[in-house]
């Protein structure tokens, strides 16, 4: 039995709001089977069913994405970019929060994207907003509806049901199963990115491993050399971002004396302008770290929004990052990396582990390091990490991935997108 909890049998509004959520399913889910009944031959042409295959140009695809976090927001983009190589003709919404509205608005493989509340905070708005979305016909029927890891929430169940489609498919709670055609378990041998791409298995496709990708168009490029150049930096010399500060919410934190000699030797030995980024919440660290050092670097916590901060990677030669959602943009931008890691969690789940271009610094599978705790106060694995662990791996990446200017514009080009 749980600390605090009483052990006498009675109603809770936990088990009140749970009752409310399945009767309420019922209902939506009785509307959406009435509206996907006669969708059901379109729904035979994703699945592979013989019949009439021209009856659809451009079937329509639906995809609830609720990721609370940035990192987990990024590990869904290449369901997007896969979804589109394999069904150019589909039309694909997305659903999701404003924050993830802000890293896909340059993004070519989504059509369109409607934000609703997030239904982690605001259960009951991000459900009269699709509800609001239906009576206002603002979208679909669709013919497929998928949901990504991040819908592993009961409620969210209760939005994909409220949403007209002729199958659905994808992550979702045992009590919300019923309700999709297709429930895919979750896989925690795989990472969040494998887990993701299952989600297409459904409509017959079988995407390779596929990298995330945050896209960004010219302005948005234009706006991070501004403001590289009035912090008196180059964006035509070396560059290294170091994200090495975070929020605190995991054991991931590293030590501001190491981050200082870690920029230091960058600076020195490899010749590279050194730009720390992070949360504005994180300035005071950052501070510390700039003023333990003996060159010079300049901060722009705070001063992104994530499409910059994809900018800012892929105009930089390295970067040095703790696992953060800044590291995950990093990934995503396709820069040289460095990973500083703790071992709290099994590294298949968020790292980029098979990334030519990255390297990680770890003690994972070392024994007692490992407490994989999310409570974690001794931080003994990221103790045991050195900044001359970290130069080095960092180093090396140097060696493979020489600084270029024209390996920044590849990345860059590959990236950027005209509105």
């Amino acid at each position: 039995m749980a600390c605090g909890m009483d052990p006498v049998s009675r109603p809770t509004w936990t088990g009140v709001l749970r009752r409310i959520g399945r009767r309420l399913l019922l209902s939506c889910a009785a509307r959406a089977i009435a509206a996907g009944a006669g969708l059901a031959r379109h729904a035979s042409v994703l699945c592979g069913n013989r019949g009439d295959r021209t009856a659809i140009r451009r079937p329509k695809i639906a995809i609830l994405s609720y990721e609370h976090q940035l990192g987990s927001i990024i590990a869904t983009t290449p369901v997007f970019s896969a979804l589109r190589q394999l069904r150019p003709d589909a039309e694909i919404t997305v659903f999701g929060t404003a924050l993830l509205g802000q890293i896909l608005r340059s993004n070519p493989n989504v059509d369109r994207f409607v934000v609703t509340a997030d239904p982690h905070d605001h259960p009951l708005r991000a459900i009269g907003d699709i509800v609001a979305m239906q009576l206002g016909s603002q979208t679909g029927p669709f013919d497929w509806l998928l949901a990504t890891v991040g819908c592993r929430r009961g409620l969210i169940g209760i939005m994909a049901a409220a949403l007209p489609s002729g199958r659905r498919a994808g992550h979702t709670v045992a009590d919300f199963a019923s309700s999709y055609a297709f429930p895919i378990p979750y896989d925690d041998q795989a990472s969040m990115v494998a887990n993701n791409l299952r989600i297409l298995s459904p409509l017959g496709l079988a995407p390779e491993q596929q990298e995330p990708a945050v896209f960004f168009d010219p302005p948005t490029a234009g706006r991070v050399r501004d403001l590289l150049e009035t912090h008196g930096i180059d964006p035509d010399r070396r560059i290294a971002v170091l994200a090495l500060e975070t929020s605190g919410g995991q054991p991931t934190q590293w030590f501001a004396d190491r981050a200082a000699e870690v920029a230091d030797r960058l600076s020195r030995e490899a010749n590279l302008q050194i730009v720390l980024v992070g949360t504005e919440t994180g300035q005071v660290m950052l501070d510390e770290v700039r003023g333990l050092m003996s060159t010079e670097a300049v901060s722009l916590a705070g001063r992104t929004s994530v499409p910059e901060l994809a900018a800012l990677f892929a105009m930089a030669d390295l970067a040095v990052a703790l696992d953060t959602g800044a590291m995950h943009v990093a990934r995503a931008a396709g820069v040289p990396l460095v990973v500083v890691a703790s071992a709290w969690q099994p590294p298949h789940l968020w790292l980029p582990i098979d990334v030519a271009q990255a390297s990680i610094v770890s003690r994972h599978g070392s024994p007692g390091l490992c407490c994989q705790n999310v409570a974690c106060r001794s931080r003994d694995c990221m103790r045991s990490i050195s900044a001359k662990e970290v130069v080095t791996a960092a180093f090396d990446l140097l060696g493979h991935y020489p600084p270029s200017n024209d390996e920044r514009r590849r990345r860059c080009a590959a990236l950027t997108v005209d509105q």
